[in-house]
């Protein structure tokens, strides 16, 4: 989180981009579901187009890391319903966020949430 905090900071999307897709990959190798390892792994180049359009949209990474760090927190404290919540919303909002890239007046919506 120290690495991708200072990627963030010093505006390298590239590292940023590189450290968000890690933090992905590292969190569902933790899971051990290989099956979802799998699938995730298939979709990889398409997350990550998905974090440098919501990076280069939004801005800095501090969301996605703040939510990131949110995750975390909650696997430590060993709160899977909590990490699941925070997992949850994280994506509702990469949702959100790229949906409004295709259609402006989504801002608007919230039915991409559902």
């Amino acid at each position: 989180m120290t690495q991708h905090r200072a990627a963030i900071e010093a505006g390298d999307l590239e590292r940023h981009v590189a450290l968000d897709v890690e933090f992905h990959v590292l969190l569902r190798e933790a899971a051990g579901n290989q099956l979802l390892a799998e699938m995730l792994d298939s979709i990889r180049s398409v997350v990550q187009l998905a974090i440098r359009t919501a990076s280069l949209r939004m801005g800095p990474g501090h969301l996605a890391l703040a939510e990131h760090e949110d995750i975390v927190a909650a696997i430590q404290a060993g709160d899977p319903s909590a990490a699941e919540t925070h997992a949850r919303h994280h994506i509702a909002g990469m949702r959100q966020t790229l949906h409004e890239q295709i259609d402006p007046d989504a801002a608007h919506s919230t039915a991409v949430l559902a």
